[in-house]
């Protein structure tokens, strides 16, 4: 697999905040820290127009705007509400513009594919820090959408049974584009430490909110990539293992039709 298609899936993320459009009458009025969704607007606006080797970076003066952009400490702070998602927007779409500046920049090499991978690698870190914000903000979207289904009576969790399958299906992708960036051997260990550390949070929060058939596959691959790991690395796939093992069936759960 191109390491562009194991960072795209994390872009998954875009799903949650479709969920929060449908619950957004429900929600608490709630302001989302403005500085984090501005931040991922200006390094996407940056990134849009970069040319190469003129990305924003944490190695150059634009790094403070992606640790912003990117800043798990802002996304913790944030209330649990289904107004996280604007945050959650921001981050995805900062994190395509990673993608789509190395796939511009590649183009006219004599190997776009290689040159696009390198590029990809050489951010690295910075893809990274989004990694590990998406998975946090997909945690901290299913604790809000749980909290606003559970005050649903049984007809209005059927009309927001659509948003939820695509928040659903979007974690689920979120976290198996994790997996599979993690596994890439040119990761760096401190990186790929990071993204698995933010993977087992996720997966121990969010896990009663996903089908079994979506769990299944999430834990059979932590499991044959445990395999193959280092120590620590096993330790964290172990624990991401166990947390789709969970048989617990949350009401976003039950509203898809498990039990």
């Amino acid at each position: 697999m191109r390491t562009i298609l194991k960072w795209a899936a994390v872009l998954a993320i875009a799903a949650m905040p479709v969920a929060a459009t449908a619950f957004s009458a429900r929600a608490l009025p709630v302001q989302v820290d403005p500085d984090i969704v501005a931040a991922g607007k200006q390094l996407k606006a940056k990134l849009d127009s970069a040319a190469r080797d003129t990305a924003p970076t944490l190695r150059n003066a634009d790094a403070p705007l992606v640790r912003r952009a990117f800043s798990e400490k802002a996304l913790r702070a944030l209330p649990a509400t289904p107004a996280i998602g604007d945050a959650c927007v921001s981050i995805g779409e900062a994190i395509v513009a990673y993608v789509d500046y190395a796939t511009r920049t590649a183009e006219g090499e004599t190997d776009p594919a290689k040159a696009h991978d390198a590029i990809i690698l050489a951010i690295q870190d910075e893809l990274t820090l989004g990694t590990v914000a998406a998975n946090i903000c997909t945690k901290l979207g299913f604790v809000a959408v749980v909290q606003v289904v559970e005050g649903m009576s049984a007809s209005d969790r059927t009309r927001v049974t659509g948003p939820l399958t695509q928040m659903r299906q979007g974690a689920s992708m979120t976290f198996r584009g994790t997996l599979d960036s993690s596994a890439d051997p040119a990761m760096r260990p401190a990186n790929r430490g990071m993204m698995l550390t933010a993977l087992v949070e996720a997966a121990v929060s969010a896990a009663p909110s996903l089908l079994p058939a979506d769990r299944a596959p999430l834990r059979e691959r932590a499991l044959e990539l445990a395999r193959g790991a280092t120590p620590e690395a096993r330790k964290q796939l172990d624990a991401i293992a166990q947390g789709f093992a969970t048989t617990a069936c949350d009401v976003l759960c039950k509203a898809a039709g498990g039990s």
